[in-house]
């Protein structure tokens, strides 16, 4: 993912928070990206995949927050977040993580970060954060402190763990993020080009497929779906329906790189263009065939008890 380019401060808003993020997860990026952008009160005007490349972007796109990975290459999220500060002390650094932050979150503020917290709790802290840290500077965060979509409902949901949709049919930005950082290990997450080609391929879909990384790469996605459906344009009516509908959730046969069948959920969610970065899509891909399995094993052994239970 390319960082977008300096050239949107020329279109600054006085009345909106100028975002820089900063991950080295394509997918990731992308999910933080897609659910910043959501927020009525902040202008996303660049993302990088490094600290080195934050830093180069901080003086010429001139933002007001950075949000930072705390697991960065090279230079890692402290590092970055100290020497940003150092430079530019009108910046406001937060440092995420996907781990809890009560193990890291006093190094964090010790490197000049206003806040470190949980990738899967971001949307229910960061609005709070940035009230406190913002309010002064941008009235408009109070104002919107009762609104459904910034605060009220979302918090609420987050706290209860729940995903909800969205009016338009897509998840909430709450949902989004959950969606990425809580169900890795049990979902395949697929980073999609804008004509449905592999970018990224996590470790769930590997365990899913059987498919390698590497074997992966550049392959459409209608690679794992069944002949038929690719005689049919099955995939590239679900991409198209996604770009359309904004998100689309379908269960059907999917394939292993084995040519073995299995039944799936198959969520995906259009990421539209961001600056330099081109439209893509999040594909969520969930093996319903094992949890049919796990249910016809729970209800064997609840089987078996009742049985020793009468027997006794």
């Amino acid at each position: 993912m390319n960082s977008m380019p300096a050239t949107q401060d020329i279109n600054r808003s006085e009345s909106l928070i100028r975002t820089l993020v900063v991950d080295d997860s394509e997918v990731m990026l992308a999910t933080l990206c897609n659910y910043l952008e959501s927020l009525s009160y902040i202008q996303l005007v660049g993302t990088a995949q490094d600290g080195f490349k934050a830093f180069e972007l901080v003086g010429p796109l001139w933002p007001d927050l950075v949000i930072v990975d705390f697991d960065l290459p090279g230079r890692n999220g402290l590092e970055t977040a100290r020497q940003i500060r150092r430079r530019f002390p009108h910046v406001i650094v937060i440092i995420v993580s996907a781990h809890e932050p009560s193990s890291w979150v006093d190094h964090a503020r010790a490197s000049g970060a206003v806040a470190g917290i949980c990738k899967s709790r971001l949307a229910a802290e960061l609005p709070g954060v940035l009230v406190e840290h913002f309010s002064a500077r941008f009235p408009v965060l109070k104002k919107l402190a009762g609104d459904s979509l910034d605060f009220g409902r979302q918090d609420a949901a987050g706290a209860r763990g729940e995903f909800s949709v969205s009016g338009d049919g897509g998840l909430d930005a709450h949902a989004r993020l959950e969606a990425i950082t809580d169900m890795l290990r049990d979902v395949a997450v697929i980073l999609l080009d804008g004509d449905g080609r592999v970018v990224e391929w996590s470790e769930g879909a590997i365990r899913l497929t059987g498919c390698f990384r590497q074997q992966a790469q550049g392959r459409h996605l209608g690679d794992w779906y069944p002949q038929e459906l690719r005689d049919s344009d099955v995939p590239d009516k679900h991409l198209g329906a996604a770009a359309q509908e904004g998100y689309i959730e379908r269960e059907g046969w999917r394939l292993r790189e084995d040519g073995t069948r299995f039944w799936a959920r198959v969520t995906v969610r259009h990421l539209p263009a961001c600056g330099e970065r081109g439209e893509g899509y999040l594909c969520l891909l969930r093996d319903l065939d094992s949890m049919k399995q796990l249910e016809r094993e729970l209800r064997e052994c609840d089987e078996r008890f009742h049985l020793l239970v009468e027997n006794s």
